[in-house]
């Protein structure tokens, strides 16, 4: 079942969209969509089987900072939607807007796509963006930069015109969110961490510019970075900024935390559905932490 025309305009009210008022600059198809989003052609698929009739369908595009941010969505999903949401992710490690754009080109076998079903991620056996953006009629479609890219502007064009253009055309009623990733921390050895200067306060700042620039081509953002930002100065005596090589996330907390603000940015505004109804939490995360981070994400959504 397809979002209703009037639950889209309430989605698009309470999560502030935005839209983008002239037409791209820089786009060039190559070959045509020869498969429509949702086609039968699939029907086979065992992802098409279990999700082609969900009420809800977000695909992120991605790599290793979206399998970070959406760890436990299939968790949260199942106890408090009954799996009748589908999320999903097509990631290609350290991948860029610059390299998905080759991606779709050269049609690269080299993406991995994995899907919610019964509280966990499955593996699916597509392999390639175009696939992945046909197989379902996505409803909400997610995008982010490299990292170390993420606050450079000049890295985005034409690659960023030409995917939203082409996700356009293979899912003309999805909704686009932009996945805005996080800093790395001041002792982080990430070869991309010179172009800031070593310095995560200018990092983060110019991630937000950024955003400022390309935010006309995105109905939704999911404020990650301010989120991260918020948990370190927080939590300051967790080791390491909830991080092991200063740029992933690896805390169970954080990662539940990041899961939870894609939820109330996607899916709560739909649904109605509230976190704090959960009597559990995910392993690792504790009550009482978690009723601070609340107040977090609060703050992070009302900005």
């Amino acid at each position: 079942m397809r979002l209703t025309g009037i639950t889209l305009i309430i989605f698009i009210l309470l999560t502030a969209l935005s839209s983008c008022s002239e037409e791209p600059d820089g786009y060039r198809r190559d070959k045509p969509t020869e498969i429509p989003a949702d086609s039968t052609a699939f029907k086979d698929n065992p992802l098409w089987q279990r999700h082609h009739g969900s009420s809800l369908k977000i695909l992120a595009i991605g790599n290793s900072f979206t399998v970070n941010a959406t760890t436990d969505m299939p968790w949260l999903i199942n106890r408090l939607n009954g799996d009748s949401i589908c999320i999903a992710r097509v990631t290609r490690g350290g991948c860029s807007l610059k390299m998905h754009w080759a991606g779709h080109i050269e049609n690269s076998e080299e993406y991995t796509l994995y899907y919610s079903d019964n509280g966990e991620w499955t593996l699916s056996d597509i392999k390639t963006l175009d696939e992945a953006l046909e197989i379902l009629d996505w409803d909400i479609i997610t995008l982010q930069q490299v990292s170390g890219h993420s606050g450079l502007y000049s890295t985005y064009q034409p690659y960023l015109s030409n995917l939203t253009k082409l996700i356009h055309d293979t899912n003309p009623e999805a909704l686009l969110a932009w996945h805005c990733t996080w800093a790395y921390t001041p002792w982080t050895e990430h070869p991309d961490f010179k172009y800031y200067d070593r310095n995560s306060e200018k990092m983060y700042d110019d991630i937000m510019k950024t955003y400022d620039k390309i935010s006309g081509y995105f109905d939704i953002c999911i404020p990650s970075a301010p989120l991260v930002k918020q948990l370190r100065e927080e939590f300051p005596d967790v080791e390491n900024g909830f991080s092991d090589d200063g740029f992933h996330i690896v805390d169970n907390f954080a990662v539940y935390v990041l899961s939870s603000l894609w939820y109330d940015v996607l899916i709560r505004p739909v649904y109605g559905t509230s976190r704090n109804s959960l009597s559990s939490l995910p392993w690792g995360v504790g009550q009482e932490e978690m009723e601070k981070a609340e107040v977090i994400i609060s703050d992070v959504l009302a900005r």
